[in-house]
């Protein structure tokens, strides 16, 4: 059976911590984020925008999902420093931990677990390993269990290697119950169909009966389920539910050529699954230098235009359902006075709700 012994004692630890308020016992928030200044008005602004959309434009609760834009974060986990003695450049993809991501405002998550010895689970990239599958999950339940975010849907990609996936998505399913999408709940014929882009927020919130936020688990097999019976209710397959190109090992030339033809194929059916913008370029295996590859993404010239504000302009400011990016929050790579990708995803929101397409498209 999985272990559940840490989860307990740290949830115990950090159970009165408000998940976005500096708390300097808090290694989760203080570790890469100083307390005052740019780094908690960030929080302060974009920890429950979903909240903030609603309130301004009431038709969010009744949008499909695959009609919005959600931020995400790829390789979310890989932050800090691994255990490997080899060049941590190579593995390392943000620079937040995973709820200081969620506090930022990324509500799409892509999260590799694998198993090692003593059946603990750890993220991992290529062959390096960092925090355990329960300190995620920590942060998970600690963010969406907070009646702050009662409006937040998060959806965590879970890519599991190891023999006892079963258990550890079951693990997840009983931590998360209470906010996590169970399927049974949802209306009529969106039961078991499989998709996640036709619910809307309203039925997303429906079906989970506690307080809080809501969690989509969300399965990446490469064959069948491997959840069993008892936890397919509450995970949606990856491979079913959205199309994208993943653009992680080539130059920005080729990630932007092939993210530029498949969301036109993507707009050619709307009626198809949410389309997922990876805007990533971790860099090919003996240039694996992962913030350099990714700074290529950001050049500016000037401070108000961005590789990907240009993008999101030319493609008529509709780039799909989930934007997702490495180093999510880092304003340090960006260069810009706000965060870009949190910029675009109001933007578009706000056109989307209000029904508004000034020209030009500006973010």
């Amino acid at each position: 059976m999985y272990r559940t012994v840490t989860l307990a004692l740290v949830l115990a630890a950090a159970a009165n911590a408000a998940p976005c308020t500096y708390d300097p016992n808090d290694h989760f928030l203080t570790t890469y984020l100083e307390a005052g200044g740019p780094a908690q008005a960030l929080r302060n602004q974009y920890h429950n925008w979903m909240l903030t959309t609603l309130g301004a434009a009431p038709a969010w609760a009744q949008t499909p999902i695959k009609s919005l834009l959600i931020a995400g974060s790829h390789d979310a986990g890989t932050f800090g420093q691994s255990m490997s003695k080899l060049p941590d450049k190579w593995a390392v993809t943000q620079t937040h931990s995973i709820l200081e991501q969620l506090c930022l405002g990324s509500r799409w998550f892509d999260v590799r677990l694998r198993q090692g010895t003593g059946n603990e689970w750890r993220i991992f990239h290529n062959n390096y390993l960092f925090e355990t599958g329960d300190e995620s999950l920590e942060q998970f339940k600690r963010f969406i269990e907070d009646p702050a975010h009662h409006e937040e849907i998060v959806f965590v990609r879970m890519k599991l290697d190891g023999k006892d996936k079963s258990a550890l998505l079951q693990h997840w399913v009983q931590a998360l119950v209470q906010n996590a999408v169970d399927q049974r709940r949802l209306p009529g014929p969106k039961r078991f169909v499989g998709g996640f882009g036709v619910l809307t927020p309203a039925e997303i919130h429906a079906a989970a009966q506690g307080p809080g936020g809501r969690i989509v688990l969300v399965e990446y097999p490469k064959d069948e389920s491997a959840a069993g019976e008892n936890a397919k209710p509450w995970l949606f397959n990856y491979n079913e539910d959205q199309t994208g190109t993943f653009s992680n090992k080539v130059d920005y030339d080729k990630m932007r050529a092939a993210q530029t033809e498949a969301l036109a194929a993507a707009k050619r059916d709307p009626a198809g699954e949410p389309f997922a913008l990876w805007w990533t370029s971790t860099g090919k295996a003996g240039n694996l230098n992962v913030r350099a590859n990714t700074s290529k993404l950001w050049p500016a010239a000037n401070p108000d235009d961005s590789e990907l504000e240009r993008f999101y302009v030319e493609q008529g400011c509709s780039i799909g359902t989930f934007l997702i990016v490495d180093y999510f929050g880092d304003h340090g790579l960006q260069g810009q006075p706000q965060d870009v990708v949190m910029k675009i995803v109001m933007d578009h929101n706000a056109r989307s709700l209000n029904h508004r397409t000034p020209t030009p498209c500006t973010p």
